[in-house]
């Protein structure tokens, strides 16, 4: 038992022991290189032995002066030395490329210094970060001028990684952002806002715009070429929120120019997004001009996007005869789902020429080919548009009719059908009254009937 609990303490120790000293231990790794002129771009890999599919990459852009100990053309060993610690090379270069391997050793006093002034603890792959990215006491002594004291070590391997340099700090104060938090610096470099970009804007009249906003116009790409690109095409004082809408719907500046030239002036920024969200391009308003609508406006253009009205639905209507039809009724057209086989279906049933508005009516309506067709088995000719649409209204369906006709009334008309369906009358109804009138030897009649429902007989 003491055997045991002797084995238990000493792989407890030993376990305890290796994560301790892991904290700060050597770094090992893969290194592959390619020099232009006087720089040398690194690419670093580490793999984990313990995690097969886990692997570490980061790259490094430095000046050859800053490596002890380089040369070509041979296997060799160099070094380059920082605060944070030194990376030494293993490995060789061919012509303007290299490979090998390194070793990334912390120092400790750089460590024991980050400790003393607040930023915690640093892990071995951020030191080497901050050791690649220049990030040294004279660094961290700087930013505490610039005002930044109070920073953690995550913050500070985020300057690192998204290369917030000194320079560039102190040139983004002298614009007047001297409280800009630690968050946004590393927000400005991950999305390129530049010193040129904010000075740019200010030359635009763009004066009073925070770091949130600068941030959005660099997201989407909101440049100052482009902005001066929509200044020519007429949009000279649109507010820079507009100008990001602009971006995210794709309103290209040469789109306002063509509409410019297809008689479409003076477009607000609101009509110009809504075009482009709802794909309103300018080929598309070329083939409906050619179609016949050249004085077509553009809120009934978006009508025509929105509602699907497409070209090859405008030339079926055309080679059906409905040559003239205001672009207000095609829209109409693609809202009820009148189409050219619902049309051509209505031709073979003998409704030829029949007007656009009594088309939208019948789909209003749910007149159908197949309700037509029905009735005419029914024995119902020649019906009237108007009488369909009646018909349908007040539900008056095939198998009411059907369940009437199995009555012993007969020869009913179809306005008929309609009266009796507006005043409730059924199969049942309609044989206990003829029961009742039979009884009494009255004459039996559809109009009779429904003057007893109307009476509540």
């Amino acid at each position: 038992m003491r055997a045991t609990n002797f084995l238990l303490v000493l792989i407890c120790s030993l376990f305890s022991s290796h994560f301790i000293n892991a904290a700060n231990e050597e770094i090992e790794g893969d290194w592959r290189a390619k020099i232009s002129n006087d720089k040398i771009r690194f690419k670093l890999t580490i793999f984990y032995e313990n995690n097969f599919d886990r692997e570490w990459n980061s790259s490094l852009t430095i000046e050859k002066s800053e490596l002890e100990g380089l040369q070509l053309e041979k296997e060799h060993v160099f070094e380059l030395s920082k605060d944070p610690g030194t990376i030494t090379f293993n490995g060789k270069f061919s012509g303007n490329r290299g490979k090998g391997e390194f070793v990334f050793k912390p120092n400790e006093e750089f460590i024991d210094f980050l400790d003393k002034n607040g930023f915690g603890s640093v892990d071995d792959e951020e030191l080497l970060l901050l050791c690649m990215n220049g990030i040294d006491r004279k660094y961290i002594e700087e930013l505490k001028t610039l005002g930044y004291s109070d920073i953690s070590g995550s913050r500070l391997v985020e300057f690192a990684i998204h290369d917030v340099t000194i320079d560039f700090i102190k040139e983004i104060h002298s614009l007047g952002f001297k409280s800009i938090s630690t968050s946004k610096l590393v927000e400005f470099s991950i999305h390129d806002v530049k010193p040129k970009f904010i000075k740019g804007l200010r030359e635009l009249g763009y004066t009073d715009l925070s770091p949130s906003e600068l941030i959005e116009l660099n997201i989407h790409d909101v440049t100052i070429d482009y902005i001066n690109r929509m200044r020519s095409s007429g949009f000279r004082n649109i507010p820079l929120s507009k100008l990001v809408e602009f971006k995210i719907h794709d309103v290209d500046p040469n789109y306002a120019e063509e509409l410019s030239k297809l008689g479409y002036k003076d477009v607000s920024a609101s009509r110009l997004v809504e075009l482009n969200i709802h794909d309103v391009d300018i080929d598309y308003i070329k083939k409906i001009h050619a179609m016949g609508f050249r004085d077509i406006s553009l809120s009934k253009l978006l009508e025509f996007a929105i509602h699907d009205v497409d070209l090859d639905m405008i030339r079926e209507l055309k080679n059906l005869g409905y040559d003239d039809i205001p672009a207000s009724k095609l829209v109409e057209f693609s809202i009820h789902g009148v189409t050219g086989d619902y049309i051509k279906e209505m031709y073979d049933l003998g409704y030829v020429n029949i007007s656009p508005s009594k088309l939208v009516e019948f789909k209003i309506h749910d007149v159908e080919p197949e309700y037509i067709k029905e009735l005419q088995k029914l024995g119902f000719k020649d019906i009237s548009a108007s009488k369909l649409v009646e018909l349908n209204i007040h539900d008056v369906t095939i198998r009411y009719i059907k369940d009437i006709q199995r009555t012993a009334l007969k020869n009913i008309n179809l306005s008929r059908f309609v009266e009796m369906k507006i005043h409730g009358v059924d199969r049942e109804f309609v044989e206990s009254a003829i029961e009742y009138l039979e009884k009494r030897g009255k004459r039996v009649s559809a109009s009779k009937i429904i003057n007893m429902k109307i009476h509540d007989w």
